[in-house]
């Protein structure tokens, strides 16, 4: 894996530890547990009201010193801009080389909830997916772990698909996309007036399926599979089976853009981590996070990540 052997990072919240000790770091406060290990909820707030990562570098820099690094990143939205078709979804050059170093270099891992597939041709190269929103996992050298729901549900997801298209695929603009183990019901692309419609029928199509549930995003449904896992599990299982063996006290930074990456910020924040908010301000959305720090495009994300390479 990208994750084994790699340095210390060269910036590098002091005081930030992890949840198996008595001190618990949550959005750089840390909480006391009096010798008893403790979950500590992180805090949320405003994500316009975050910190700027890029304009607050050297407390960032503070928290990060002598820990040895991990990557979490969503895809669309953080590394990619959010387009009208999924499919163009695309990254830069100069983000996929960024990416390719900082791959070198520290342990990094894509987070979303495309499939795994998808995600390696978005991406160009091989380092550890966590796809369908880490229902599956795949690393170099062919290692993979699916979640023991992904095989059940295969049948329900195809029913659900068959659903939703004979139901919407007249309307212009909408998009059913097959994620392996969840399914996208995009309708960025349909007339606002229909946006009620989509959102009927996707509720009525889950009615008929209990082994999927519902997960709303930017202009999206998603129907995943009804079982306890999300981003924030990813991470943790990542961190657990292919990043342990990095070596010194691995601190985990995730970087995502929606609803899905809250679980994410979550846990990062619960381990002493640090969770970054792609969010732009200038929209006005008054969107609640427990993320401590916000990039407000993908460009910045790119900039951001350029830091850490060492020459």
């Amino acid at each position: 894996t990208a994750a084994a052997g790699r340095g210390a990072t060269p910036l590098p919240p002091s005081g930030a530890v992890h949840a198996a000790d008595e001190m618990i770091a949550v959005n750089g406060k840390q909480a006391s547990t009096n010798g008893e290990k403790q979950i500590v909820q992180p805090a949320t707030r405003l994500a316009a009201s975050l910190p700027h990562a890029l304009v607050q570098p050297d407390g960032i820099a503070a928290m990060l010193k002598g820990k040895t690094l991990a990557f979490f990143l969503d895809y669309d939205g953080t590394l990619s801009p959010i387009v009208m078709n999924p499919e163009e979804a695309v990254i830069t050059e100069e983000c996929r080389e960024i990416l390719r170093q900082l791959n070198f270099q520290y342990a990094v891992s894509i987070v979303s909830g495309r499939s795994c597939e998808k995600l390696r041709n978005f991406i160009g190269f091989e380092m550890d997916f966590a796809g369908s929103h880490g229902l599956e996992i795949r690393s170099p050298g062919g290692r993979q772990m699916v979640h023991p729901v992904g095989e059940t549900v295969q049948h329900a997801l195809k029913s659900a698909r068959e659903d939703l298209d004979s139901k919407l695929s007249h309307l212009p603009g909408y998009l059913t996309e097959d994620n392996s183990f969840c399914l996208s019901a995009h309708y960025r692309c349909v007339p606002e007036e229909h946006h009620e419609q989509v959102a009927e029928t996707v509720k009525d199509v889950l009615s008929k399926q209990s082994l999927l549930r519902h997960k709303p995003g930017k202009m999206v449904h998603e129907l995943r599979p009804d079982v306890d896992w999300d981003k924030g599990k990813a991470v943790e299982w990542l961190l657990d089976e292919r990043i342990k063996d990095a070596g010194g006290d691995v601190f985990p930074i995730y970087i995502g853009d929606d609803v899905a990456d809250e679980d994410a910020f979550t846990f990062v924040a619960r381990v002493g981590g640090l969770g970054i908010k792609v969010f732009n301000p200038a929209v006005c959305d008054p969107t609640s996070t427990t993320a401590t720090y916000r990039l407000d495009h993908p460009a910045q994300v790119a900039t951001f990540l350029r830091s850490f390479v060492k020459s």
